[in-house]
């Protein structure tokens, strides 16, 4: 028996999805010189598939000398179906002469699995059955108890008691390391407090710090973080959205030196205690910057 046509499938076996379809295809080609029309058929191996496979699109197509078409076929297994291996193939004639010009493709696999367990609807009925013997019981319990009650012995009053209010009071915890002013101070994401800058006396003889000193409320102690790259005091910082703190502005200005206003703005990440001077810088020099006090940040 002769065959025109070479036959591919574009796997062995396809997986059905949720709702128990898939499609899959094959790819036919004229392996002749010649212009010949053919025609496809899926064959199922098991009878009971037979409906289950679709081809779509138009089954008969004339395929030029050596020319390729893809063919796609439909599977849908209805509910209820028997679980189990099923196979099938795409066969291909020649309208010419379809008697002895007939090509069969290879076969393809498709797995039914077992229907999954119907989940009975929980039993309601029973609890409300409960709640309501549960509520008849309470009733007849609190009816009875009143029938054999006792009379309450009077109660003495009792003089009126004016408690006594407490002030407010000042607590001293762990001083901070370096003496300083002109710092500022922010809470950072991480619940800590963030002393940053200032003046005060470097061990050079310089006043204006770089110092960050990290108080944590919950341990009572101070922790020495990364020094910050610009040595000022009298700036402003602020916690930003994305969880750095920017230092901003202030001055490092020595006695009668003439003003030495900064518009630096450097950022410091907690969480690797690193530095990081920003490129672009305050817009307005402005020697001491005023932030409102809070989980933002404040200048001192």
């Amino acid at each position: 028996m002769s065959s025109s046509f070479a036959i591919t499938a574009a796997t062995s076996s396809v997986p059905l999805d949720s709702s128990r379809q898939v499609q899959t295809s094959f790819t036919v080609s004229n392996t002749t010189t010649r212009v010949i029309s053919g025609r496809a058929r899926v064959v199922a191996l098991s009878s009971a598939a037979s409906s289950w496979l679709t081809l779509l699109g138009e089954s008969e197509r004339e395929f030029a000398s050596t020319g390729s078409q893809q063919y796609t076929v439909q599977i849908t297994v209805p509910p209820g179906a028997p679980t189990g291996d099923y196979t099938f193939r795409l066969d291909m004639l020649d309208l010419a002469n379809p008697d002895d010009d007939t090509s069969e493709g290879p076969t393809v696999k498709f797995t039914v699995p077992a229907a999954a367990p119907v989940k009975k609807p929980f039993p309601w009925w029973i609890v409300a059955a409960a709640l309501g013997a549960l509520i008849l019981l309470g009733g007849a319990a609190y009816g009875l108890s009143q029938i054999t009650r006792k009379a309450p012995a009077p109660i003495a009053m009792q003089p009126t008691v004016t408690p006594t209010v407490v002030a407010g009071q000042w607590k001293s915890v762990a001083p901070m390391p370096t003496a300083r002013e002109g710092l500022v101070v922010v809470r950072g994401s991480d619940g800590r407090l963030y002393a940053i800058g200032g003046h005060g006396i470097n061990p050079d003889g310089s006043y204006y710090l770089t110092r960050v000193e990290i108080y944590d409320a919950a341990k009572n102690t101070w922790t020495t973080g990364t020094q910050m790259p610009t040595r000022r005091g009298y700036l402003a910082a602020v916690l930003g959205p994305d969880g750095l703190i920017y230092a901003i502005g202030g001055t490092n200005r020595v006695a009668d030196s003439g003003n030495n206003q900064l518009s630096t703005v450097d950022t410091y990440d907690p969480l690797t205690d690193t530095w990081t001077t920003l490129a672009s810088t305050l817009p307005t020099l402005v020697p001491t910057l005023l932030l409102p006090w809070g989980p933002m940040g404040a200048s001192m």
